[in-house]
């Protein structure tokens, strides 16, 4: 949930017109000030990613680090990449966050272009957005989800 919103808001970005889409991180260079709602489902994703507590990505990384501790050395081991990747991942989410709120020399502020959000592709992003937070906390309800699969031997 946490990629597609991310991915989503860089699409949203990208123009079927240009050479290139908005995939480096000066292309998100003051979005906030452009869009800032786009700007504000980018900060959640990227804070999910990083594994800030009250997102969904919080909760996948909690759950990991729980069954790591219970496997063992092998988990101890798994609990410690874990650790030494988000540290090292956050930092890369926090530059792409502040990138967001800086302005470009001679930028226009709030260039908000009308009725991304009424686009299907507009409308997952902000569902996305919706349910990192809601997953980070309520995450008995995807819990619950997970036992049911289990009991039914989904896989």
């Amino acid at each position: 949930v946490t990629a597609l919103a991310a991915f989503g808001v860089v699409t949203l970005m990208s123009k079927s017109g240009q050479d290139r889409d908005a995939d480096h991180l000066a292309d998100l260079r003051g979005l906030f000030w452009r869009r800032p709602y786009l700007a504000a489902i980018m900060t959640i994703a990227m804070l999910s990613l990083g594994g800030v507590p009250i997102t969904a990505g919080f909760i996948g990384k909690f759950y990991v680090i729980t069954a790591s501790i219970t496997g063992g050395f092998w988990g101890y081991i798994m609990l410690a990449s874990v650790v030494a990747g988000s540290a090292i991942g956050i930092y890369f989410y926090l530059r792409c966050m502040i990138n967001l709120f800086l302005t470009k020399p001679g930028m226009h502020k709030f260039e908000a272009q009308p009725g991304w959000n009424q686009h299907t592709s507009g409308l997952m992003v902000l569902c996305s957005s919706m349910l990192i937070i809601y997953i980070g906390v309520y995450p008995e309800t995807l819990m619950q989800l997970v036992q049911m699969a289990k009991s039914t031997g989904i896989n």
